[in-house]
């Protein structure tokens, strides 16, 4: 595949009502370039794109070419339909569609990390490719901190590749699949064809009353379906649970709930153990600062959720945190509390009681939770960092 990066006025072809940043063209019988399926993305609107094209097997179909190439602005000219238009080209990056994730993200000994595209390369299907590098050392950082100030075990650094081997191999899977799905569609709009005679055939049946229309029809509506992961991935860019002895589950009274549905497409919004803590906007008593949960967590500490009744686990915190070093921000969400539940959704979201917890790692990940009231409070929650710490290995 290949990249090009133009400059070009298209917004006059644009129609107003359907402004968009990504546009697929199809042209079975483009005498330029023929059999290449591209699409063109704005950059800076509506002056500025990026031109991607695949030709057959997602080769580079601008194989020796250059910026000077006039076969280029030609191709986007085809594109547009408008063969007056000015075209500069700035930029051309040929790219190769990868599919590989590393079996293991650091050496036994613990001394080589690897994150980003070192880890996992995979095509820019669902966009993922930068946000999920982003993660990996977000996950990193927190655990080579606390084991380098000694409030953690060196054992932590191994969950790194535990927690984010999984997230990168889905995505690596996920996005691929997508690109196999593009495939699918466009040789259901004939682009697969080698003549194009052929491409154009294939593509006119679709507008055909005849057996082989409705059928190619009925192909087309299932390779649009298909497509819907790619537009609606929220599940796959929040569905990451993490499962390592750096998340605590021995309170838990049954598994992690099972998802209903398309894992990429449905969210799954739950403060069980090795999940994302749940977004949820609460607001000081006297209503003048808004805030989302996520921004409570996190700044290199961890953080105890707590409700009216939660005195104990503050007093307990406290202590802990004194007695080990380890910072632990608590904070109140309820009446009288920090913060008031305004609209009730941390209510609904926190899977615990007045009187029980939520432990969010510097990750704003959750490392535990407790549903109410414990024997003995400092034990306990001593106990639980001292585990997904790994703090007997000091």
């Amino acid at each position: 595949a290949c990249n090009v990066l133009i400059r070009a006025d298209l917004g006059q072809h644009l129609n107003k009502e359907r402004e968009s940043g990504l546009h697929w063209i199809v042209q079975p019988d483009r005498p330029v370039f023929p059999g290449a399926v591209a699409h063109l993305r704005a950059v800076r609107p509506w002056s500025e794109w990026v031109l991607i094209a695949f030709g057959p097997g997602g080769s580079n179909p601008f194989e020796g070419l250059t910026t000077k190439s006039q076969e280029l602005a030609d191709f986007v000219r085809y594109l547009v339909g408008d063969h007056s238009i000015d075209v500069e080209v700035l930029a051309i990056d040929p790219w190769t569609v990868r599919e590989s994730v590393a079996e293991s993200y650091s050496t036994t000994d613990r001394n080589v990390f690897i994150l980003g595209d070192a880890a996992h390369r995979n095509p820019p299907t669902f966009g993922l490719g930068s946000n999920t590098s982003i993660q990996d050392a977000y996950n990193l950082a927190w655990k080579v901190a606390y084991v380098s100030r000694g409030l953690a075990g060196p054992r932590l650094l191994d969950s790194y590749s535990e927690e984010r081997q999984p997230v990168g191999a889905n995505l690596v899977r996920e996005s691929n699949n997508q690109i196999r799905k593009n495939t699918d569609l466009w040789g259901v709009l004939g682009m697969a064809a080698s003549s194009a005679e052929e491409r154009t055939k294939q593509l006119a049946e679709l507008t055909q009353e005849t057996p082989e229309g409705a059928a190619r029809r009925a192909s087309l509506h299932k390779a649009l379906e298909d497509k819907t992961q790619e537009f609606e991935s929220l599940g796959l860019a929040y569905n990451q649970w993490y499962s390592s002895p750096a998340v605590y589950l021995e309170d838990e009274q049954s598994p992690r709930e099972h998802l209903e549905g398309d894992p990429v497409v449905q969210v799954q919004i739950s403060t069980y153990p090795g999940s994302r803590l749940p977004h949820v906007f609460i607001d000081s008593p006297n209503r003048r600062k808004m805030i989302s949960t996520i921004d409570l967590a996190g700044k290199g500490a961890f953080c105890l959720l707590v409700g009216v009744e939660g005195s104990k686990w503050r007093a307990a915190a406290d202590k802990v945190g004194k007695d080990t070093g380890i910072p632990i921000n608590v904070f109140g969400i309820g009446p009288g509390q920090e913060y008031i539940d305004i609209y009730r959704d941390w209510q609904k979201k926190r899977g615990v009681g007045d009187d029980g917890c939520v432990l969010v790692r510097p990750d704003r990940f959750v490392a535990w939770r407790s549903p109410g009231k414990v024997d003995n409070y400092e034990k306990q929650l001593g106990q639980v960092l001292n585990t997904v710490l790994y703090r007997d290995n000091l």
